[in-house]
This record gives C-alpha cells, sequence and structure tokens, in this order.
C-alpha cells in the first residue's frame, strides 16, 4: 500500500494448536471502519502473524494496543483453563 505505514507482528506459541485456538478467537474480530486501519491474520505451523496497514502512525499503535489486549486475554483465558480435552472435535 502506496503512503501507508505497516506493522508486522510474528507471535510464537509453544505449540500449533495454541496458534489455532488464538487465530480462531482472533480472525473473527475485524477492524472498524471508522479505525482506518486493515488487518491481515495468518497461522503458520505455530506462528501466528498480524500485519497492519493505515495511513497514520497512531492508527497503527492504537490496533496494535487492542490487538494485544485481546491476545492477553486469550492466553490467561487458555492458561486458566487449559487447552480443551479433544472429544472428537479436531479445530479446522
Amino acid at each position: 500500500m502506496a503512503n501507508t505505514v505497516e506493522a508486522t507482528i510474528e507471535i510464537p506459541f509453544p505449540s500449533k494448536e495454541v496458534a489455532t485456538i488464538a487465530y480462531n478467537v482472533l480472525k473473527v474480530d475485524e477492524e472498524p471502519p471508522r479505525s482506518q486501519v486493515t488487518k491481515k491474520l495468518s497461522q503458520e505451523e505455530n506462528i501466528l502473524k498480524v500485519v497492519f496497514h493505515a495511513k497514520l502512525a497512531k492508527h497503527v499503535r492504537v490496533a496494535c494496543t487492542s490487538f494485544f489486549d485481546s491476545l492477553n486475554l486469550i492466553i490467561d483465558t487458555i492458561n486458566f483453563t487449559g487447552l480443551p480435552q479433544h472429544s472428537g472435535y479436531s479445530y479446522p
């Protein structure tokens, strides 16, 4: 994207399963149109990757802060509850 600020963040997780849980929770959280930020979320094995684009650095900063708030909540929840016990359910 021309004349934009970009931030790329890669988060390693201890396993692909934990990365998949985080990815599935975060992928439904779209950036609001008024934020003027685009976000691309992807996962490769145990790495969660997010790329933010915006015209202003402050918009990228706010989006990154919000992303990390959500990520911290997901990690805290997994640490508190543990990983799901598989009973025939498989992650997409």
